[in-house]
């Protein structure tokens, strides 16, 4: 498979629901965002074995690190509403937490990831520097 456009290093999580669990955390909405624009997209992840993914598109690429367990947490709203129906606080567990992404196993994950493609950080800081200054101009 070619390198991924897009790639998001971070824990995918269950998020406990009345009846059960869906999939959330920040790195399946980026990526679920990224794959609907368009991106080939993958994630690096930690998590159990066990994680039912089958709410995510087929075509974004999960890359596992193994865990003994998954982040899990609990989102509880309460206080009233928003303007938009909001709840206007939320406290929210953590159940379960799955092992760190550590620098030097993502490293080597995203080695096998495929980064054909993917600017380092001194070239994206490039690209927005002389973005910014045609733009100024």
């Amino acid at each position: 498979m070619a390198a991924p456009d897009f790639l998001v290093v971070g824990h995918l999580v269950q998020d406990k629901v009345a009846g059960g669990y869906r999939l959330g955390g920040t790195a399946a909405y980026a990526s679920l965002t990224a794959h609907r624009l368009g991106l080939r997209t993958a994630i690096l992840t930690r998590v159990a074995a066990d994680l039912d993914l089958s709410s995510l598109p087929p075509e974004i690429e999960v890359h596992r690190l193994p865990s003994p367990q998954t982040t899990v947490f609990e989102n509880i709203y309460s206080g009233g509403h928003r303007p938009g129906g909001r709840a206007s606080a939320r406290t929210q567990y953590v159940w379960a937490r799955a092992d760190p992404i550590a620098a030097a196993a993502a490293a080597v994950s995203v080695e096998a990831v495929g980064t054909a493609g993917i600017p380092t950080r001194a070239e994206a800081e490039e690209h927005l520097r002389r973005r910014n200054e045609a733009a100024a101009s």
